[in-house]
């Protein structure tokens, strides 16, 4: 009964396409690499390879069965409309195409987990336009980090101390398993450590990796480096000079009046309104005049702040003092109200 009814799916199909059944995983691996290792990257290939083929009992197909089973809506809003969409679902169709483009994803993805010169081979095996991808890996060994080396080029500024300072807690570890998202998490880590030593221009793209993978057998040798033609003002320390609070930020009926600004704990808040306290705003807000800039008093004062529940929006800018020399940097915080909630009570007397 389930070989009759695939039967009339596939009897309505376009002309010429087949439905997708799903891919089978066929790894063909180094005879050093072990059984473990092997069924973990058949499951995650299994689960990384796309499209996913329909809903299915038994290998029927039954969505796509109710998917055609009404006949084609004659209108958009009608039952069979409805009936298709709430019950059915449209054939999956098989692709040489996708096949191929599967083939190169598969590639990439063992190439960033360290298993170099691996290949793949797709095929599409179709059977009364029934079609399954076959996918066949030959599993190369994996390669493991060596050696992790940090250049500075003898570097004895500020920014370069900062840099071997940061290494000491390195996510790259000799020995585990070469992995491209490791190397990119380090990046930002590298990153966010300089950024809370005050370091503000400082981005994750100055930070280059190289790898060598030829010296040594299934091991790579790394290289961590900054960029040589990286601006002086991503290493130099940034200090808080002015810090600002706009409260009903984009009120315009407050925007026109002339705010007169209260100073408390070196903090100016423009409250025209005097809505708040000013020692709410000194608790939430990390940064202190002539404090260096740090990543993680932004966050801890923007969740404060957040978490006041008193603003719709709170906005964060922060502006270089013009001066050419200037390490500078003014803080604005730009804070849109929450709008007020009325409750109004009707008393019946009879």
């Amino acid at each position: 009964m389930l070989l009759l009814a695939s039967c009339s799916v596939t009897k309505k199909l376009p002309a010429g396409e087949s439905l997708y059944t799903g891919a089978e995983i066929k790894i063909k691996a180094d005879s050093s690499i072990k059984k473990s290792e092997i069924e973990r990257v058949s499951t995650e290939l299994a689960e990384f390879v796309r499209p996913k083929p329909n809903t299915a009992i038994m290998g029927f197909p039954y969505r796509v069965w109710l998917y055609y089973v009404m006949g084609e809506p004659r209108k958009t809003k009608g039952f069979r409309s409805w009936f298709r969409r709430k019950f059915g679902e449209p054939p999956v169709l098989a692709s040489r195409g996708v096949i191929n483009a599967n083939v190169k994803q598969i590639n990439a993805l063992l190439n960033n987990e360290g298993f170099f010169r691996t290949t793949t081979l797709g095929d599409l095996v179709d059977q009364k336009r029934l079609a399954k991808a076959v996918y066949t890996v030959n599993l190369k060994p994996q390669y493991l980090l060596d050696s992790i080396h940090l250049e500075t080029y003898a570097d004895t500024s500020v920014f370069g101390k900062a840099l071997v300072n940061a290494q000491k807690r390195t996510l790259l570890v000799r020995g585990n398993p070469y992995n491209y998202e490791t190397l990119l998490a380090e990046r930002n880590r590298i990153e966010r450590e300089l950024k809370q030593r005050g370091f503000y221009y400082f981005r994750p793209d100055y930070v280059i990796f190289k790898a060598d993978s030829m010296s040594k057998k299934n091991k790579v040798d790394i290289t961590i480096e900054i960029k040589p033609d990286v601006a002086q003002v991503a290493k130099k320390i940034y200090y808080i000079n002015d810090i600002h609070v706009i409260t009903d930020y984009g009120d315009t009926r407050v925007d026109n009046l002339k705010a007169s600004s209260v100073y408390y704990q070196g903090i100016e808040i423009q409250d025209p309104l005097h809505k708040y306290r000013p020692k709410v705003f000194a608790d939430a807000i990390g940064f202190r005049h002539g404090r260096n800039y740090s990543c993680r008093f932004q966050d801890i004062s923007l969740s404060r702040l957040i978490n006041l529940k008193n603003f719709k929006f709170v906005k964060n800018k922060f502006e270089l003092v013009t001066r050419s020399d200037s390490a500078l940097l003014d803080v604005y915080y730009y804070l849109t109200p929450q709008k007020h909630k009325s409750l109004m009570f009707l008393l019946l007397v009879s």
